[in-house]
């Protein structure tokens, strides 16, 4: 269309040229508008519709199932309709009205429910009928109290009979805090509207009292006792917990005694809630001592290598096979709070060595703990206690080590190594049972153990692809433990020696290569390799311009768990600063088609703002729009969600990281190809637990979008870290984004799974600072140290 402008203004009139300008900047406006700000305003409402059947607009059914995935829709929808009908509620509601609650508990029970089916539609309309009788001669902060108690009340009844209604009361039950958050929000958000000077004279005191614990001198000196070592490790869970309930009686005796009435949990929650975190804060900061200390650690090492010299030594199972630790073992992992097959998988291990029954792993999951719970009470109190005073360390130690080699992937069947991938799932249920395992006593936690163990299997891994790399054929493999040259044989099941070893070394082969020092030889042969990937599987998609995995850890450094960072639209500095932060873990960085330090942000804006002061006004709308649809920011957008795609076919089928397990790290515009990446995970079909853990550093993925995601492909946990200072995602990212809610500034609400997130706003005074605070986010986040069980 543009030609035919310029063609006609070369042979009419100047009136008629200023109007095919105009109508050509119009028109340019409106192609601008329909290709960009039309489809993101669609993508935001898509995000918004759970009812939608369109799969492209999300991923398949919820972990794979067609029931859960109903049941989770149903949820989310019902969620969010009920709480549109209680803001339609507040808004015609006045404080002073008092809500007859027995009156309406007797109207609405339903004793087919065995609970209150509440109409508040019916309520709202003939409120009249529904107000106690007295009248309130002067409205004060206790009559206010006792209206937002009462609000309370009714609206969690309310949504609790909805879903009693619609029988899915597990999902209420499983979203409750969630759930009465928000109402709790939108109470104190009516009340401070309607009634703001009695509720600020409601909440004056209990201001001051936050105010007053932020400089708690019991809470300073538990942490001084932990962080100073003054008492031995196992003891500092019982400092913790007695601490926060002393604590948490505390604020409830002294908010009694300030106040001459019981004063709303919907009022005290907030502020219960921000003290929590406090407490929490200071509290982690604490446990960093625990991970510095290097003697201690030296020795778990040697340990550690002694365990695994004996296991090659005898290709067996060091204590597990025997009767009474097998039993033991079996009534142990019944408490572990995890309910998956695997769960099954390793009880029914266990009770071969035991005369425990058989047990069926096809069997429903639940059901099966239940019966099992229930049958085996005492033996499971006799376990705890067969821990607290019988066992030893040396035997701790050694079932440790074995309930690690029954998990990881790698272990001995006839003789052979059988090396196969490290399953998430199986690892999160070894970091459950270890907790129970004299966590602390010895003076480490059993997670390092465990961190140990994996770094080693690394090393004996990159051993073996070391030794195939030399020669093609079959040859005799050997590891190194502890000085010890050990001869193995890889586990061929009824195939030639030779056809494991090969298979074993292509699967291994790209991340081997991404391990060791990149010459650029060894990346032209990894881009080979991934053009041989999308010959055969992703014809339809090319491999991004710029996309390059870099080993970051020391040459030395070796683990079967891969943390890989996704970086984002920053400058090198800061990424480098992240960068530090994670090097003693077994790191690999994907550098993406990053243009920032490419592109003078700084020249190519003053050049824009220059063109739209010479011009006319409309003519400047138009040239700040194109500059704002070409600006390196979108572009990069742009390209993070082709990389976020191709990565995801990367990531399938063990190919790019072959046998070993994947926790991820994105960073800003990182974030959006972690989110492109998930997105297509999810939508291949018989694809589950690829990755295990995520931590999102100052995202830039709108938050509806992350609750809506089903996150099939994630066994561990997701977190976000977000900072309400960040101005950059505040005023450069929110102007390329205007309807989007930024995950890097809000929480994430619990939409298909649960978004743990971190408000750091204490911490993160900007977008850069991510960097320098790197080792305090993975402590708060707990994120692969595995010390929640401390404070939890």
């Amino acid at each position: 269309m543009n030609p035919y402008f310029e063609i006609a203004s070369l042979f009419l009139p100047a009136k008629f040229t200023n109007y095919i300008s105009i109508t050509k900047s119009a028109y340019e406006i409106y192609n601008i508008a329909s290709s960009k700000f039309r489809p993101e305003f669609a993508s935001v409402k898509n995000a918004e519709n759970y009812q939608t059947n369109d799969p492209t607009l999300y991923s398949q059914l919820f972990q794979g199932s067609f029931n859960l995935e109903t049941i989770k829709r149903k949820s989310i929808s019902l969620n969010q309709s009920c709480l549109k009908d209680i803001q339609d509620f507040l808004s015609n509601y006045h404080f002073p009205q008092q809500l007859n609650i027995i009156k309406i508990c007797k109207e609405f029970y339903s004793e087919k429910f065995g609970c209150c089916i509440i109409n508040l539609k019916m309520i709202s309309n003939n409120l009249i009928n529904y107000l106690q009788n007295e009248d309130i001669k002067q409205f004060n902060v206790e009559h206010l109290n006792q209206s937002i108690d009462e609000l309370s009340l009714l609206f969690i009844e309310y949504i609790k009979g909805q879903f009693n209604q619609e029988s899915i009361i597990e999902e209420f039950c499983e979203n409750f805090e969630d759930i009465s958050t928000t109402v709790y929000e939108y109470i104190i958000q009516a009340a401070k509207k309607k009634n703001k000077e009695i509720y600020n004279r409601l909440i004056k005191q209990i201001k001051q009292f936050y105010k007053q614990e932020l400089n708690n001198l019991i809470l300073d000196e538990t942490c001084t006792i932990i962080k100073e070592n003054k008492i031995p490790l196992f003891q500092v869970k019982n400092l913790i917990h007695n601490f926060l309930i002393q604590n948490h009686k505390y604020l409830h005796d002294e908010l009694q005694n300030f106040y001459n009435f019981q004063l709303s949990n919907v009022v005290i929650s907030r502020y219960a809630q921000k003290i929590l975190d406090h407490q929490l804060f200071k509290i982690r900061s604490s446990l960093q001592i625990f991970m510095r200390h290097e003697k201690v650690y030296e020795e778990v090492q040697l340990k550690s290598q002694q365990l695994f010299y004996q296991y090659f030594q005898k290709k067996e199972f060091l204590l597990i096979k025997e009767k009474e630790f097998a039993s033991q073992l079996f009534y142990l992992l019944l408490q572990v709070d995890v309910e998956s097959k695997e769960i099954l998988y390793i009880l029914d291990i266990l009770s071969q060595y035991t005369e425990i029954t058989k047990i069926d792993s096809q069997q429903d999951v639940t059901q099966t703990l239940i019966k099992l719970r229930n049958t085996y009470k005492q033996e499971i109190e006799q376990a705890n206690q067969f821990w607290k005073n019988v066992i030893t360390e040396q035997q701790n130690l050694s079932l440790i080590f074995d309930l690690f080699i029954l998990l990881n992937g790698t272990h001995f069947v006839n003789d052979q190594l059988l090396i196969s991938q490290y399953q998430s799932v199986k690892k999160n249920i070894l970091m459950n049972i270890i907790n129970l395992m004299k966590e602390g006593f010895y003076g480490y936690f059993n997670c390092r153990l465990i961190n140990n163990f994996e770094n080693i299997i690394g090393d004996i891994r990159n051993q073996i692809i070391k030794q195939l790399e030399k020669q093609n054929q079959e040859i005799k493999l050997y590891v190194k433990i502890q000085e010890h040259h050990i001869c193995i044989q890889l586990y061929d099941k009824d195939v030639s020696q030779q056809f494991s070893q090969e298979q074993f070394y292509k699967r291994n082969q790209i991340y081997h290569m991404i391990n060791i020092s990149q010459t650029e030889n060894q990346i032209n042969q990894i881009k080979i390799l991934l053009s041989e990937i999308q010959k055969d599987y992703l014809r339809n998609i090319t491999i991004p311009d710029r996309m390059q995995f870099e080993k970051r850890s020391p040459d030395l450094m070796q683990s079967s768990v891969i943390t890989l960072f996704i970086s984002g639209f920053t400058d090198s500095a800061v990424q480098n600063s992240i960068l530090e932060g994670l090097k003693d873990q077994n790191l690999i960085v994907l550098n993406w088609n990053n243009p920032k330090e490419e592109n003078n942000v700084k020249e190519k804006l003053m050049e824009a703002v220059k063109q739209m002061i010479l011009k006319s006004p409309l003519e400047a709308v138009v040239s700040g729009l194109k500059a704002f649809t070409s600006a390196p920011f979108e572009q990069s957008q742009q390209e993070a969600k082709h990389v976020g795609r191709y990565l995801a076919h990367l990531l399938i089928d063990k190919k790019i990281f072959g046998d070993y397990q994947i926790n991820i790290i994105a960073h800003s515009v990182g974030s959006t190809v972690m989110y492109e990446m998930m997105k297509e995970l999810d939508n291949i079909s018989n694809n589950t637990h690829t990755i295990n853990n995520i931590l999102i550093l100052g995202g830039i993925v709108d938050t509806r979008k992350l609750q809506k995601r089903r996150w099939n492909c994630v066994q561990g946990r997701i977190c976000n870290v977000f900072s309400k200072n960040d101005l950059v995602i505040k005023l450069m990212y929110n102007s390329f984004r205007l309807l989007d809610q930024f995950c890097g500034l809000n929480e994430v609400k619990q939409g298909y799974r649960k978004v743990e997130n971190y408000n750091m706003s204490n911490l993160i005074k900007g977008h850069n600072d991510y960097g320098v605070h790197i080792q305090q986010i993975l402590i708060q986040t707990d994120f692969l140290q595995y010390l929640r069980f401390l404070y939890e």
